[in-house]
This record gives C-alpha cells, sequence and structure tokens, in this order.
C-alpha cells in the first residue's frame, strides 16, 4: 500500500484508505465524490462479478501505475510482484514529494 500511496501523492492525487467487507455496488456508491478505487485485496476476495454495476471504476494497483506513469509496454502484468518490480524500476531519484 506504500508503493500505491507514494505513487498517488507523486502525482499529486488525493486519496483516501478504506477497508470495507465484500465489494457492493451499494457500498462503493456512498463515495459519489470519489472518482475510482483502486482495490488491494488478496487474489480470492477481490472478484468484482460485474464491472458494469459499480458507478465508478475500480482498478488495480498495476493500471494505476500505468495511468500515471505511462509506462505500458503492451506486456499484461498479473502479479503483484511484477508491480513492485516495475514500480521499483520506475521512480525518479530526483522528485521529491511532500
Amino acid at each position: 500500500m506504500d508503493k500505491v500511496k507514494y505513487l498517488l501523492r507523486a502525482h499529486s492525487k488525493e486519496y483516501y484508505v478504506m477497508t470495507v467487507g465484500k465489494l457492493t455496488p451499494a457500498k462503493l456508491a456512498n463515495y459519489a465524490d470519489i472518482d475510482m478505487f483502486v482495490l488491494i485485496s488478496c487474489e480470492f476476495s477481490c472478484m468484482v462479478e460485474d464491472p458494469t454495476e459499480y458507478y465508478k471504476p475500480i482498478i488495480t494497483p498495476i493500471e494505476l501505475n500505468y495511468a500515471l506513469s505511462n509506462t505500458f509496454t503492451g506486456r499484461i502484468e498479473l502479479e503483484f510482484q511484477d508491480f513492485e518490480t516495475n514500480f521499483d524500476a520506475g521512480i525518479s531519484e530526483n522528485r521529491e514529494i511532500e
């Protein structure tokens, strides 16, 4: 989660950390001011059965990294370890975070 927070701060994105049980459209609809959700969960409890039922996009940390850092190479990564490796490689040493 620290790497996701770092990525969001590096791109001046406001974020909130929430803990919820099983995701449902009704639960997430309570947060109308949030533009999208980044789901950080174990692989067994993170299944979103029908994403079209949700009012806002739900993305993974890997998709967030692609969107904010423009590092998509065409290779689809499915393992979180790949995200961590590519994230570490993409951090700019000159970028200061508040």
